[in-house]
């Protein structure tokens, strides 16, 4: 097995171990324990790329280099104007579903202010937690031997699979999310995100920045009551129309830099 397979064999096993023993933890103890568990549930993919670049694999400078890439903020221009983009498909979503009779009963009590307070929950769960795993050690490994659409396909299953436990129980907030849409539009983020990255010159920083604003956009869901089965029918054709897009501009390569 070549060593690019062998780091990504092994972060694939010890983030789902990671993960799997987490989900017990929960199911046992239960809701007492419930933002400790989405912390560090959602920082399982890092902590599993650190496992596996420093215990496992023991690549010299490798936690360095995902880190000096989490604060690579000095990228291409059309690098944020990518980011952009994902804000719009968001607001764009809320629109059309709004435009074609959908009801937001929440919009005339919303206040942004309570929404704004939430930020530091953000920064601290979901994407923060998440992009030097998927989009740093494996996209990068992937890369390595592959175009980058086939890895962002490789990504894109064990991406969804690892978003699976939040349908396992009511309070983490997904129970009115139809699953099959919710998978779909993560499989395409997985080939948009690919291209932000390569875009970016290998840059996390844009990558976790445009995962954060779709996560802090996506809480004006609730927020304002829209109805998630219908609301994720559009995001998820809306997130598949820019996949395609990218692809057919980029090609398979997804931005890649020349070999």
């Amino acid at each position: 097995m070549k060593k690019e397979s062998r780091t990504i064999v092994w972060y694939l096993i010890v983030l789902f171990l990671l993960v799997g023993t987490i989900s017990v933890v929960y199911l046992i103890v239960g809701e007492t324990i419930l933002m400790p568990i989405m912390v560090v549930a959602s920082w399982t993919p890092n902590v599993a790329a650190f496992i596996t670049l420093g215990l496992i694999v023991r690549e010299r400078g490798g936690i360095r280099d995902l880190f000096r890439r989490w604060v690579q903020v000095k990228v291409p221009a059309i690098a944020y104007l990518l980011v952009l983009t994902f804000v719009v498909i968001v607001g764009l979503s809320i629109l059309i579903y709004r435009v074609t009779g959908g009801e937001m009963p929440g919009a005339s009590e919303f206040r942004i202010g309570p929404l704004l307070v939430m930020i530091p929950i953000f920064l601290i769960t979901g994407a923060t937690g998440e992009e030097l795993g998927w989009r740093g050690l494996m996209l990068g490994e992937l890369q390595k031997r592959w175009s980058g659409l086939e890895s962002a396909l490789i990504i894109a299953p064990c991406w969804v699979v690892f978003h699976v436990p939040l349908w396992l129980r009511p309070e983490f907030g997904y129970a009115g999310v139809p699953f099959g849409w919710f998978a779909l539009s993560t499989m395409a983020l997985s080939i948009t995100y690919a291209y932000v990255v390569n875009k970016s010159a290998g840059s996390l920083f844009t990558v976790t920045l445009t995962h954060f604003l779709q996560n802090f956009g996506l809480a004006l869901i609730p927020a304002l009551g829209i109805a998630p089965a219908r609301f994720f029918i559009i995001y998820a054709a809306l997130n598949l129309i820019f996949a395609v897009v990218v692809v057919v501009v980029s090609g398979k390569r997804l931005g890649m830099a020349p070999a």
